[in-house]
């Protein structure tokens, strides 16, 4: 070991609280040596881990507990994840009108009702083409469980437009004021 790493080492410890400083000077300008028991000096030369104090162990235990509920809370779900779409049926195009008509089947997995979801559809032409995405509002309350709503229109202008796939963009948690 060289001298740097010899001192840095005791910087290091002493730092720590695991191995006071080798000597403290006194007024008179004169070092004491200040001792410490054999078995904790071989111990504190092997790196052997120091014991934490009840107050480190305790300041310790509560950021883990405190990181602990962050993690849980990003992993919790919001209740948009837990309300999805669980089939599309499609009806004939209405060209002279400008609207796709669906029935659309939701689920509800939350432990309470969903109102007023807005949902996206993207609409393709037929070699798979994105034209674009339409969004409605469904004015109705989602209790939990599956549920289907016949007559949802999309307005489209494209008369090649397929439909694709759907998505639950926002729900309310509580009723909108009338």
């Amino acid at each position: 070991m060289t001298a740097a790493e010899g001192l840095l080492s005791r910087a290091t410890a002493s730092q720590c609280g695991s191995i006071p400083s080798e000597s403290t000077t006194s007024d008179l300008g004169k070092s004491r040596a200040r001792t410490l028991p054999a078995r904790r000096r071989s111990q504190a030369r092997k790196g052997a881990p120091k014991e934490l104090s009840l107050y480190r162990k305790h300041f310790l235990l509560t950021i883990a507990f405190a990181m602990l509920a962050v993690v849980e809370l990003a992993m919790a779900q919001s209740p948009v994840d837990r309300f999805r779409i669980v089939a599309q049926d499609w009806h004939p195009m209405d060209w002279h009108r400008g609207l796709a008509v669906a029935a659309i089947t939701f689920e509800n997995a939350n432990d309470f009702s969903i109102y007023e979801p807005t949902i996206a559809c993207e609409f393709v032409r037929p070699n798979g083409e994105l034209i674009g995405t339409r969004a409605t509002h469904v004015h109705r309350a989602f209790r939990p469980g599956k549920m289907q709503i016949d007559g949802i229109e999309f307005s489209i202008r494209e008369r090649d437009a397929v439909p694709g796939s759907c998505r639950v963009v926002s729900v309310l948690t509580s009723p909108a004021p009338d």
